[in-house]
């Protein structure tokens, strides 16, 4: 080979190294300067969800249970407000004598039980008529004055018990001293000391002849 070809050869070959060497260079100027891909974001997971729970409905109330209106001279007390449950007491005068009759709700318990009633004239005189059980059975009866801290007894036998009302029929004589015009409140109460009373406390009822 002529020395002319020689540096013919030559030359081409080094054009066509450098036409790759370019193009290496370009590419590689090309991955410097492409927008780098935005990293793919992790897959997220919604977070789980509990249904809320619900609180129970309330307990409904217990029912109201209607009272009959009270006749004359007749208290008629709300139910289930004592362990000793006073129902009804009922006051009626005939030929001078007083009958009263005790309503309870259930019948006497066995221990001591007190059944009364409060009297107030003009304000200033107190008496209790009372009748005291014991175990069911009839044990006093009596009116009391406390004014003059004086009592009379009357017979065990003007009461009587039947069932949860237990009656008693004060005679004149025991009551006379109460006049015509006073007012008047009952009462239960047991051995423990739990009393029920109709109407309630201050309020007294005024007896209608």
């Amino acid at each position: 080979m002529s020395p002319r070809l020689r540096y013919a050869v030559a030359g081409v070959g080094g054009l066509a190294l450098a036409v790759v060497v370019g193009l290496v260079i370009a590419a590689v100027l090309r991955g410097m300067t492409a927008p780098s891909e935005a990293p793919v974001a992790a897959p997220t997971t919604s977070p789980t969800t509990t249904a809320p729970v619900e609180a129970p409905a309330p307990a409904p109330a217990p029912p109201v249970v209607e009272r009959p209106e009270p006749g004359t001279n007749e208290c008629v007390d709300a139910l289930g407000d004592a362990a000793l449950d006073l129902d009804s007491a009922k006051l009626a005068l005939a030929d001078g004598a007083l009958a009263v009759q005790f309503r309870l709700a259930t019948p006497p318990p066995d221990g001591e039980v007190a059944l009364g009633v409060t009297v107030q004239r003009g304000g200033d005189k107190t008496y209790l008529l009372g009748v005291s059980l014991r175990d069911g059975d009839i044990e006093e009866v009596f009116v009391q004055d406390f004014d003059r801290d004086d009592r009379d007894d009357v017979d065990p036998r003007a009461a009587k018990v039947d069932g949860s009302t237990v009656t008693v029929v004060f005679p004149r004589d025991a009551i006379k001293r109460l006049g015509n015009d006073w007012n008047w409140s009952a009462f239960a109460s047991a051995g423990d000391g739990d009393t029920d009373s109709c109407p309630e406390p201050p309020d007294l009822l005024r007896l209608s002849r």
